[in-house]
């Protein structure tokens, strides 16, 4: 399935990176959308890359989420790994589905976003992604 909106910045989508080669993501995971639906970029939305393996060594540019997600029940960490970035197509991304218990056994979409804290933390991992780790300076204090 297409994505047929502009999610919003945080929210938590499934990215198919097929087509890709390693050491580039090469499987279908979860992703977080960090550009805003202003951007003049029809179709495209920039997201980072989510994981439960702990990134080894943990580097400026990882950072784990204090948000629950739906599907980890489990309470594993779940990482943003800032290094990993895209602008993808709407044809890659799916929204959270939670199952298919509606009449006609149709998935039941849920959105799932990011807390405040876990959208600035990933912008300033993007920051020393990039080399501009010097920038976070100038963001407001989260905890």
């Amino acid at each position: 399935m297409t994505l047929g909106y502009h999610p919003s910045v945080g929210e938590v989508l499934k990215c198919d990176f097929s087509g890709f080669r390693e050491p580039e993501m090469v499987k279908t995971r979860w992703v977080t959308v960090i550009s805003p639906k202003f951007l003049n970029r029809p179709r495209l939305a920039t997201v980072v890359a989510l994981s439960t393996t702990v990134p080894d060594p943990v580097e400026k540019f990882h950072y784990r989420l204090t948000t629950a997600l739906p599907h980890n029940e489990s309470g594993v960490e779940v990482w943003a790994k800032c290094a990993m970035v895209l602008a993808a197509s709407f044809n890659r991304l799916n929204p959270w589905w939670r199952d298919r218990s509606s009449p006609g056994g149709k998935r039941m979409y849920v959105p799932v976003i990011l807390s405040q804290v876990d959208i600035v933390n990933i912008q300033k991992g993007l920051l020393y992604s990039i080399g501009l780790g010097g920038l976070t300076a100038h963001f407001r204090v989260y905890h």
